[in-house]
């Protein structure tokens, strides 16, 4: 008798136990008129916009547990500091969005690999910012803008390929990259904000294309004398150019590149 009231026990015991694993797996398994995400407690993936626009939209801010992110096709936008903060994040893919918004990802110092797909407009102020192990990224062909401080102080990024169709490039937004080593300025690029570049040491030259309406100040700011500025179809700066666009840059110009 005593036995069979052990057996009992035990099959009620691993009966329990598998409830609670089933049940910790749905509730991180979630289907609802179109919201659906996956969460194993280290990888997320989203399938549909709507997650983002619940109760739990802020949900992975500073958790110490992500590792992984993958956001699939469909999604509309990630919004602002979805993902800020979390500091064990390693990769992130984001499918065809329209639109990270801004602090999507700031301050994840873990973050090394990030996969963006093409579709997505505009990388937004401090999407990226201060993600200090950032080793690689894409930017698609569709990203026209790059707003201010979106990769700065990425301190890890040593080159990154920048779009054709890039108009943009926002106030500060490659500030304190101090190991990329180069960097191409696409020809429809026509706007560069005020510390753009500041801080990049590791450049050692640089060319602006003639369709370059604007500098901001200090774009180059800390640029020391082993660094060059190559400046195209151009003799002296525009009228458009702010006046001290060259603020603490001892950079080499060279005109009419």
């Amino acid at each position: 008798m005593e036995q069979l009231k052990k057996k009992k026990k035990i099959i009620f015991i691993a009966l329990s136990i598998l409830l609670i694993c089933v049940t910790s797996f749905f509730v991180y398994m979630i289907y609802d008129k179109g919201k659906t995400y996956s969460f194993d407690g280290q990888n997320l993936t989203i399938y549909k916009d709507k997650f983002f626009y619940s109760d739990e939209k802020y949900k992975f801010e500073e958790s110490p547990y992500l590792k992984s992110v993958v956001i699939q096709d469909g999604v509309e936008m990630v919004p602002h500091d979805s993902f800020r903060k979390c500091e064990n994040l390693e990769s992130v893919s984001v499918g065809r969005v329209e639109y990270i918004d801004m602090g999507a990802f700031e301050l994840c110092t873990n973050l090394k690999n990030v996969t963006l797909s093409e579709g997505i407009s505009m990388i937004h102020m401090s999407v990226f910012g201060q993600c200090s192990s950032l080793e690689s990224i894409n930017i698609p062909d569709s990203v026209t803008d790059i707003v201010q401080y979106a990769f700065e102080a990425c301190t890890s990024l040593e080159k990154i390929a920048l779009p054709d169709n890039l108009n943009s490039i926002g106030n500060g937004a490659f500030a304190a990259c101090e190991k990329m080593s180069e960097i191409n300025l696409p020809e429809n690029l026509t706007h560069i904000g005020d510390s753009a570049f500041s801080s990049c040491k590791s450049i050692k030259s640089i060319t602006i294309p003639k369709s370059v309406s604007y500098i901001g100040q200090s774009a180059f700011y800390n640029w020391t004398s082993e660094q060059t500025i190559y400046i195209q179809g151009r003799s002296e700066a525009p009228s458009t150019w702010n006046k001290e666009w060259q603020k603490n840059c001892s950079a080499k110009i060279v005109w009419n590149a």
